[in-house]
């Protein structure tokens, strides 16, 4: 059946950030699309507003005509089609046309202020900002389809950008829904709108230096400050994580290595020998390999050995049993798959199987609830840290589907897995990175409380920040029986790291010359003459 959806756009030009959802549309299975423009009429801009569109009304924010759309003025109100679904796409609060299509009306919140999305958010100096995508119904009901906290990242236009694309996912996501989605866990609209207010010179000003503080603070962070990891073991219990949020006394594995690397660690058990499988980097390489990690009963480091490397970078090696076999799913988006490797009795790893193909997964985490198999990711095309998605299976080792409603879960502070998925006391818990301030910054524990193949729900419990000497990150926790173990970050200032970033930045610029001057010659050498090409050739 085809659905037929009525898009509005803010008078007879669009930007990038409108043009998106509106090729979405198009691009959406069984929908019949007709745009229609509704002019707002001139209004003076204040001295601050024209400054802001010099600045910052560029990229997604700029307008182009929008070839074929008519207007409302030239087709009248009673020239409108019929619709079942009215996607608004103008800044809100505006005076809204009646909801006459049958699934109501839905828009986007960003907090606009004078046209600049997030512009309050960014303005309170919060790293992070909210967006929602949200549904008038016919009853006049305003409720939140989709919520999402975005890094400020360091471009305003990249922030957008991320934005836009969000959007889409929801959009698409709701659209394909219809029919089968359940209007009760829809939550009432949080946020207040106020794209109308003028904006005053000071705050443009601010804003400016806020976007370039940014700026400066991600260019420091990518060539100078470089980042160690070391794993800390504690014989506390996971009552004691849940409940008081106490790690108990952290045993760090490698305190005395002046630039450790390991992180991402997982427990295994063979017999009486406790092992952690974890992401390590050998000195003088930026590239992970899985490494193996033999505890002593004290928690200590008896050896270690490097049991999977395949030239890519490879981390976060998820353990899980099925059919009284082991397996490890480490994390290789660079592939664009999930690959599971079983482990041999004599600990070597071997290929075992391909579980998702074309997907470039972040931190795949596999636990069982309710009769069947569930993989938690993050995508790298989509963001690292910002879409937390679903699969389904039966098997482990067979067909995995995606959940209904994926991304599952959009926020910068709590999507990322963090390491596997506990129960506690009948309740299924669930480790998650927050990346507001930074990336694995802290990690926050969420209780499960609903999740099947259409819906997912989770609330945040406890939040563990990081441990000394390692301020600056912690990023994983893994729980055995009697054992908690956690990684943690520190920072440093390193000379060799912007030497190899500038290296890295100037083979990339090298790159698009060449790539350029071949593109530029090659139809040239098509034109020349045979004597030409013949003296070009000495």
């Amino acid at each position: 059946m085809t659905l037929r959806v009525l898009a509005v756009v803010d008078g007879p030009e669009a930007r990038p950030w409108d043009a998106r959802c509106l090729e979405t549309l198009r691009t959406c299975p069984n929908v019949h699309l007709t745009v229609v423009a509704i002019p707002n009429g001139p209004r003076r801009l204040t001295v601050a507003e024209r400054l802001a569109t010099v600045l910052w009304h560029r990229g997604m924010l700029a307008r182009a005509p929008l070839a074929g759309t008519p207007s409302i003025a030239e087709i009248g109100d009673e020239g409108l089609p019929a619709a079942d679904l009215i996607v608004d796409l103008r800044d809100v609060p505006r005076a809204r046309r009646p909801v006459t299509a049958h699934h109501g009306t839905v828009y986007r919140s960003a907090d606009a202020r004078g046209g600049l999305p997030f512009f309050g958010q960014i303005l309170s100096g919060s790293p992070t900002v909210e967006a929602e995508l949200r549904l008038i119904d016919r009853t006049g009901i305003t409720r939140t389809l989709r919520w999402g906290r975005f890094l400020f990242n360091y471009s305003y236009d990249k922030t957008l950008r991320m934005a836009a694309d969000t959007y889409c996912v929801w959009l698409r996501t709701f659209i394909e829904g219809l029919g089968h989605e359940d209007a009760s866990r829809y939550r009432g609209a949080t946020q207040s709108e106020s794209p109308n207010e003028r904006v005053g010179l000071g705050e443009v000003l601010r804003f400016s230096w806020l976007c370039a503080l940014h700026l400066l603070q991600f260019a420091g962070r990518l060539f100078f400050v470089d980042t160690s990891w070391d794993i800390g073991i504690s014989r506390a219990e996971p009552a004691d994580v849940v409940e008081s949020g106490r790690l108990g006394d952290v045993r760090w594995l490698h305190p005395q290595e002046r630039r450790p690397f390991y992180a991402d660690p997982f427990y295994l058990r063979s017999g009486d020998r406790e092992y952690v499988l974890c992401e390590g980097m050998p000195r003088g390489s930026r590239t992970g390999v899985i490494e193996e990690l033999e505890l002593t009963p004290d928690a200590r480091v008896a050896s270690t050995r490097v049991v999977l490397s395949n030239g890519s970078h490879l981390s976060y090696p998820f353990i899980f049993e099925h059919d009284g076999a082991t397996y490890a799913v480490p994390e290789s988006n660079a592939a664009g798959r999930v690959d599971a490797y079983a482990i041999a009795a004599d600990g070597t790893w071997r290929y075992h199987k391909t579980l998702l193909e074309d997907l470039d997964a972040c931190d795949s985490t596999i636990f069982r609830h309710d009769g069947k198999w569930w993989l938690f990711c993050t995508q790298r095309s989509t963001g690292s840290n910002l879409h937390l998605y679903a699969y389904v299976s039966n098997d482990p080792l067979g067909l995995w589907r995606p959940h209904r409603a994926n991304p599952i879960k959009t926020d910068v502070r709590s999507a990322r897995p963090a390491g596997g998925i506990f129960e506690h006391n009948g309740a299924l818990y669930r480790p998650a990175q927050d990346c507001g301030d930074s990336y694995g910054g802290a990690l926050v524990v969420h209780r499960i409380v609903s999740l099947d193949e259409s819906t997912y729900e989770e609330v945040p419990v406890r939040t563990l920040r990081p441990l000394a000497p390692y301020m600056r990150g912690l990023h994983t926790l893994t729980l055995g029986p009697g054992i908690v173990i956690i990684d943690g970050r520190r920072d440093h200032i390193s000379l060799s790291l912007a030497l190899w970033q500038c290296w890295r930045l100037l083979w990339r610029l090298l790159g698009r010359v060449r790539r350029s001057e071949t593109a530029s010659h090659g139809p040239q050498r098509c034109r020349r003459s045979p004597s030409a090409a013949g003296d070009a050739g000495h």
